[in-house]
């Protein structure tokens, strides 16, 4: 169910500037010239899931694909590779949380035919939250940006395909944008944009499942260049990684005027978090063929979708799984769910007759992925208990954006 997009779990690390850990970042090899190599991924809730393969392990592996990332490896298969840490440093995650975690290196990893050797990685424990835990069902790791910088890729999220090369020859395509890059310690790409002169910077973080994110501070700026801007408020939970949740007031505003680069959008979305870092992640991305080239730090925009017509619909409530039970933890001002008297902290019992109590974190998981309901449902009946009092409510998609 896409209403529930709040719960959607996705990291961004920021690493700290001790020596060690910006050398491990820092190091690696692909020992390859000349070389062209286009693999399948699945896309897994909106986010970009890619096999790979290790030395001496028998099969593949499933690892998310994260510019907004340095590679990092679940405590499981750090284990199976004998990874043993080389140092320790503490990372952040895009909802603002931090640990301080252990720092070593894989020999070699394989994509398609590629061998990617000597890279720094993070290792960490997916099983830390429940939405990790749904991410690690199918994901034992990060492919980060320390290690895609040894190449040029090109991301293709209609033929679901990522292209790895040494040669722009090979992948260019006619009347792209052309956008500057300045990376980040572990290469991660920053891009210039600007709102009616206000200028700002962007991550661009394909670990990042929604469009753009600006920062209170940052949108106050850019909000005061306009007479009137639409904009949608929400409140409660409104991210969950590997480090916990976040709650927040989180607002959403159709934004003209957008400039990445030289060159200037149709109206885009923009999500405002206090904390949130500016990021563009997949759902602006993916009206792009995207072409990422750390040798001229260069990033191509090839549009392949009209992005005119922006409509969000919504019942108007997220939810979190905690103590095998469902909770409400998000709702839209404008969406019907609080319309009707649902409150956060309510647990919810049954959604058009489909129990919610007592469920283990798979089922929590098939829902999250899968949905509640059809897509095309337009009204369901939610059965909540407040305290010890059972509600019932009637709740309709409506239009919130």
């Amino acid at each position: 169910m896409r209403y529930f997009i709040f719960l959607a779990c996705l990291f961004l690390f920021s690493c700290s500037s001790s020596n060690k850990a910006r050398k491990l970042l820092l190091a690696g090899e692909l020992h390859r010239t000349d070389f062209k190599e286009v693999v399948a991924y699945e896309d897994f809730g909106g986010w970009i899931v890619v096999s790979v393969r290790f030395h001496g392990l028998e099969g593949t592996y499933d690892f998310l694909f994260d510019t907004g990332a340095p590679n990092v490896i679940s405590t499981e298969l750090a284990e199976k590779l004998n990874l043993k840490p080389l140092t320790k440093d503490r990372v952040g995650s895009s909802n603002s949380l931090s640990q301080k975690t252990a720092f070593s290196k894989i020999d070699t990893i394989y994509i398609g035919d590629l061998a990617f050797s000597n890279t720094g990685v993070i290792i960490l424990d997916f099983d830390r939250s429940p939405d990790m835990v749904c991410l690690g069902k199918k994901v034992d790791g990060i492919i980060g940006s320390n290690l895609m910088r040894q190449a040029i890729w090109q991301i293709n999220y209609q033929d679901q395909t990522l292209t790895i090369t040494d040669d722009t020859a090979t992948i260019a395509i006619p009347n792209q944008m052309e956008i500057p890059f300045k990376p980040k310690t572990q290469g991660t790409p920053r891009i210039a944009a600007q709102v009616n002169g206000v200028d700002f910077k962007l991550t661009v973080d394909t670990g990042k499942k929604r469009g753009i994110d600006l920062t209170a501070a940052e949108f106050k700026q850019v909000h005061k260049t306009f007479d009137t801007l639409r904009i949608t408020r929400g409140f409660g939970i409104v991210s969950s990684g590997i480090f916990g949740v976040e709650r927040d007031t989180l607002l959403m505003a159709k934004v003209p005027n957008v400039k990445i680069g030289a060159y200037e959008l149709d109206t885009t979305v923009f999500t405002i978090k206090k904390k949130a870092g500016n990021l563009v992640g997949n759902d602006f991305l993916n009206n792009y063929i995207v072409t990422i080239n750390w040798q001229n730090n260069r990033l191509y925009l090839a549009p392949v979708k009209d992005t005119t017509d922006i409509t969000t619909t919504s019942f108007g409530f997220g939810y979190e799984f905690k103590n095998q039970n469902f909770y409400v933890s998000f709702l839209y001002e404008e969406g019907d769910a609080i319309k009707q008297g649902v409150q956060i902290g309510d647990q919810l019992l049954s959604i058009d007759g489909v129990s919610l109590e007592n469920k283990t974190v798979d089922t929590f998981c098939g829902l999250k992925n899968d949905g509640i309901t059809q897509k095309e449902t337009k009204e369901v009946l939610l059965k909540a208990k407040r305290n010890e009092e059972i509600l019932t409510f009637k709740i309709r998609k409506t239009k919130i954006f």
